[in-house]
């Protein structure tokens, strides 16, 4: 069983490993710090933040709204606005995807690269929208039975959320259209 590492088990490994390095031993004051701070870094874009002083300002935020809870990331979801085609609506709320301190670096990377990839996708053949919802639940039983989607590797925990994400807006996108295309019939109706 392992156990949970304590927030500062990154350092200790950074001075185990040069206690007894000749070089490290030598080093200045400056790549003291500087190796520090990149581990300190490193260490924060595991933990889900781009920085440490990331890091601080989302566990102190984290603790004063700990009674509401966000979703991993949101997005900006357009109800009602009518779009032209599905690819619109799914393109417009995956552009606007936003990341709580907690979602960024490494989380972010991950999740970025789902959109984007998908995005690119999408934009080549826009009128099939339900190719791509088959594709992505493909990928995403791939990622859930390869373990992939546990937390661990922020990477992957992101790039899987990424893709739950945009089945979620794929089939929002499908639902809207049907309810468009509902009222529409619903008017015409009503004329005749």
């Amino acid at each position: 069983m392992t156990q949970k590492r304590k927030n500062t088990d990154y350092l200790d490994d950074l001075f185990d490993k040069h206690l007894n390095d000749k070089d490290f031993m030598s080093t200045n004051l400056a790549d003291f710090g500087q190796m520090v701070r990149d581990t300190i870094n490193e260490e924060a874009r595991r933990s889900g933040y781009d920085t440490l002083e990331d890091m601080i300002s989302g566990e102190i935020e984290q603790g004063l709204s700990s009674s509401s809870r966000r979703s991993a990331s949101s997005s900006s979801r357009r109800h009602r606005r009518n779009y032209a085609s599905r690819y619109e609506y799914v393109r417009d709320v995956l552009e606007h995807v936003s990341y709580p301190p907690r979602q960024r670096g490494y989380y972010r990377d991950g999740h970025q690269d789902a959109l984007s990839r998908y995005l690119r996708r999408m934009a080549i053949n826009q009128n099939d929208m339900m190719m791509y919802e088959k594709i992505v639940e493909e990928e995403i039983r791939n990622y859930y039975s390869q373990g992939r989607h546990q937390r661990g590797n922020k990477y992957d925990e992101g790039y899987y959320e990424g893709l739950r994400l945009i089945a979620r807006t794929l089939r929002e996108s499908r639902q809207l259209k049907m309810e468009e295309i509902s009222d529409r019939l619903s008017a015409a109706l009503k004329v005749h």
